[in-house]
């Protein structure tokens, strides 16, 4: 097969001593590092964030050796600069341990680097002072300014949005020590942080430091693999692989570029014996995420539907966290497209692929029904719908509603939510792959096109004549398929069931 699949390993060193594939950045990297001071670099965790970082770190340690075959190799002039690394992967719960965590590091730096620059430092009762006194000892000592490069700066804020009181003060710390780094800037060579969300611009470096490539179109492909890069480097690991049926499941991640994929989804897909399965999906948290979906009583459609202005992208707001900013940085959704309007850029967005679209609505079916073994539910929604079979999708339907606990609605007062019906069969409906075209919706009635394998459905669900009204509109007209089914579904708010699922059948309606 030639060079191994290196998954989990996130040090280039490694990749290219023991002969891993390496998916080649370089010509990237070097536009980054020779046009940039301060840059920022956002993604959601497992994009191959901590390698490019890791890369650049050799880069800056002028080991040109280990580039031989790459893009920048001959055309870049290698050169070594004294390095700090900082990472908060850790995990930290509260200030005090964010302080531990920072100032082990710093220390373990120093260690490491007395021997060359004969670096001394007194203890500081501030880590800031500290962080100031190793960057102006080793500059000193050196006569070269520093490369400093921070993995993960958000880490410690993003697992305690539980408490956001909490995390504003881990934040604090985190910034403020960061600042550090603006206080030198005769001092540095370059400053590189990766992170998950874009936090790093509501500071004052915001005003005149970091530039942020996040959604930089040159950018775009720095982490994550383009498919062309999948095909070339894969080759011998894929070429009995259906990669149409590849891309459904795991392509389609947008920063307004090429289309990638998550590293993690193809390695694991190809260590795992091409076994279709979440492997990134398993590897995040977002449990945040899913109590704002259902605490907040946010209407699931609108999820694969989301619209905002570009704001969104400038910072995260720990004081305001809202859905679209937090579903994106997560990458639970990602960039379908963006218009010019006279009041600035409007971004739209989807799920990106069907691994999230699958996962992401079994989550929250699990949080609004308050059931973990839902999956026979699925299933024979699946096969009632994929055989047209009508009668028993009315049936499982009913059932879906009937045996969850009325206690469970009452708690979280879903039986003042009038969008919890659609919410919840839009959630089975995605959950079981089916793709779905909204036609209009709103939290009291939503009408969609649902494809199924060969079927298609005009469904329309509100609290009345959903059937009727679906045959006054005639969207039908426009479908291209030669039978539609339509399906009308009325619920009922008072037994938190369905009151009424009715349906009919057109034949050869529309071009086919």
């Amino acid at each position: 097969m030639g060079k191994k699949i290196g998954l989990g390993v996130t040090s280039f060193r490694e990749l290219r001593e023991k002969g891993y594939i390496y998916v080649d950045k370089t010509h990237l990297i070097k536009e980054l590092i020779t046009n940039y001071k301060y840059a920022l670099l956002a993604r959601p965790k497992g994009f191959g964030k901590t390698i490019t970082l890791s890369t650049i770190e050799e880069i800056f340690r002028g080991n040109k050796e280990l580039f031989a075959g790459t893009s920048i190799y001959g055309e870049y002039q290698f050169e070594e600069f004294p390095i700090l690394k900082l990472s908060f992967r850790g995990s930290c719960e509260n200030v005090d341990e964010v302080r531990e965590h920072i100032l082990e590091q710093l220390i373990i730096l120093a260690e490491e680097l007395e021997p060359t620059f004969r670096v001394k430092l007194k203890e500081k009762e501030r880590i800031n002072y500290y962080f100031a006194d190793l960057i102006k000892a080793i500059y000193k000592k050196s006569g070269k300014q520093l490369v400093i490069l921070v993995d993960n700066y958000d880490n410690s804020i993003l697992e305690n949005l539980f408490d956001l009181q909490r995390a504003s003060k881990i934040w604090r710390i985190i910034r403020d020590f960061l600042l550090i780094i603006k206080d030198h800037g005769e001092m540095i060579r370059f400053a590189f942080f990766t992170g998950i969300t874009g936090l790093l611009r509501r500071t004052p470096f915001e005003l005149s430091l970091v530039e942020d490539i996040t959604l930089h179109p040159f950018f775009s492909n720095i982490c994550g693999f383009m498919y062309e890069e999948v095909v070339y480097y894969f080759e011998d690991y894929l070429k009995n692989v259906d990669m149409e049926e590849v891309k459904k499941w795991y392509y389609g991640y947008n920063f307004l570029g090429d289309f990638v994929f998550n590293p993690i989804d193809i390695l694991s897909f190809i260590k795992n014996s091409y076994l279709f399965k979440p492997y990134w999906y398993m590897t995040i948290s977002n449990e945040y995420f899913y109590r704002i979906v259902r605490d907040h009583r946010f209407f699931l459609p609108e999820i694969g539907h989301m619209q905002a202005p570009e704001k969104i992208f400038n910072g995260f707001n720990l004081h305001s966290v809202n859905v679209e900013s937090l579903a994106f940085h997560t990458g639970l959704i990602t960039i379908d497209t963006l218009r010019e309007t006279p009041f600035g850029t409007i971004f739209s967005f989807r799920t990106p692929n069907k691994m999230v679209q699958i996962n992401l609505h079994d989550d929250i079916i699990r949080l609004l029904t308050n059931k973990s073994s839902f999956f026979q539910f699925k299933k024979e929604l699946y096969i009632a719908l994929k055989a047209g079979d009508i009668s028993k999708f009315r049936k499982v339907v009913r059932q879906i509603f009937a045996t969850i606990d009325p206690n469970y609605f009452l708690k979280y007062r879903f039986d003042k939510w009038s969008g919890i019906h659609i919410t919840i069969m839009y959630a089975y409906f995605l959950s079981i792959g089916a793709d779905i075209e909204i036609i209009e919706s709103s939290p009291e009635e939503i009408t969609f096109v649902l494809k199924l394998s060969e079927k298609v459905y005009l469904i329309r669900i509100s609290n009345n004549n959903s059937l009727k009204e679906l045959l006054r509109q005639k969207y039908y007209d426009t479908i291209k398929a030669r039978q539609i089914t339509l399906l009308g579904l009325d619920f009922d708010k008072g037994d938190f069931n369905f009151s009424h699922i009715d349906w009919e059948i057109k034949e050869r309606y529309g071009q086919v």
